[in-house]
């Protein structure tokens, strides 16, 4: 599986319109190709992440060149500041049967 991850600082006058646009961003067509979460950090209040899991690395490749990605990040910039954007793999653990 893939995720981008992308974090950011929003001021607290700015929180309603970032958390509005997010749910905007879950509704939003082709979002069944992936999960979109939303995480406030606990220790502080003003940073969030959000993050995007793919099944499929060229999906998550593609999505990366849509209108709706840059959505995303750009409500980082235009509502508070953005910390950072990467991408992490991982997999599922099976367990083996002995």
């Amino acid at each position: 599986m893939f995720s981008i991850i992308i974090t950011g600082y929003i001021p607290l006058q700015k929180v309603k319109e970032f958390k509005q646009h997010m749910r905007q961003m879950t509704g939003r067509p082709g979002s069944d190709v992936f999960d979109l979460d939303v995480y406030q950090d606990m220790l502080h209040d003003d940073l969030y992440r959000v993050e995007m899991t793919f099944n499929d690395k060229q999906e998550m490749f593609s999505y990366m060149k849509s209108d709706n990605f840059a959505m995303i990040s750009g409500s980082f910039k235009t509502l508070g500041i953005l910390r950072d954007q990467h991408i992490e793999t991982f997999s599922d653990l099976i367990e083996k049967a002995e």
